[in-house]
């Protein structure tokens, strides 16, 4: 087993500061934090009017190769990388996370695919975290009962967008490749629209459904913060969903 040696948000951070460099289309990330934005090297001023959004849980996986290693011994592969699913309250996050992929907006666990810390740093160094990165999207992973108090992880290996997910093992297709993550926004621009108050409210509202939070709740959080529409839906997202909110555009709506 090889941990990687970085964290969560130092993965996330690589991640979505490539997203402004993607050819013709942009990921905006919308953030609820100016000062993030500042960090990460974009200005909210160029926060698109038209598009659709996008959902990002960063996962931090391991590599595994050694024939020792639980699915290199059983014959399932012959080296993987794997990740698990937060098991609190129920698995609630993988729950909230499937309904939003399911019924909501696509929503995708990200995690990278490099086996070592030095191998990351270079990705970082030269652009390419994003190419080196495995998505898988909710929308084709299992559903667990509130009741299950299995663990949980996925499993997936170089060279095929095949994931596994356990621990009862259910094969599944449809992974994306970090190198064609280009190719899946512009397919998700099929479904643009105007990025205004009232799609913030009718989003919010249907999230607010999923996550079973009173409206009157809501109001009252936000009710003396000042930051755009596409802030407060990122605020709500990443409070109740543990999830990044990025905006898909081409770079002429910016």
């Amino acid at each position: 087993m090889a941990q990687i040696g970085i964290s969560e948000f130092t993965f996330g951070f690589a991640f979505l500061r490539e997203q402004v460099n993607l050819q013709d289309i942009i990921g905006y990330p919308a953030l609820p934090s100016l000062n993030a934005e500042n960090a990460l090297g974009w200005d909210a001023a160029i926060t698109p009017t038209e598009g659709t959004v996008i959902f990002y849980q960063f996962k931090m996986s391991e590599y595994l190769s050694h024939g020792n290693s639980k699915h290199v011994e059983d014959g399932m592969y012959s080296s993987y990388y794997r990740f698990f699913l937060h098991p609190d309250g129920g698995n609630r996050q993988h729950r909230l996370l499937k309904d939003l992929g399911d019924t909501l907006a696509p929503t995708y666990y990200v995690a990278p695919e490099v086996p070592t810390e030095a191998l990351f740093s270079a990705a970082y160094q030269t652009e390419t975290v994003i190419t080196s990165s495995r998505l898988i999207p909710l929308i084709e992973c299992p559903a667990i009962s509130a009741t299950d108090v299995e663990e949980h992880y996925i499993t997936y290996a170089p060279g095929t967008t095949e994931f596994t997910f356990h621990s009862e093992p259910k094969r599944r297709v449809g992974s994306v490749f970090g190198r064609e993550l280009p190719q899946l926004y512009k397919q998700l621009l099929d479904r643009r629209q105007k990025l205004d108050e009232a799609f913030v409210h009718s989003f919010l509202r249907e999230a607010r459904s999923i996550a079973s939070i009173p409206e009157e709740v809501t109001k009252a959080k936000t009710a003396h913060v000042e930051e755009s529409s596409l802030g407060q839906l990122a605020r709500f997202m990443a409070a109740n969903f543990g999830v990044i909110t990025a905006v898909i555009a081409e770079t002429s709506s910016s």
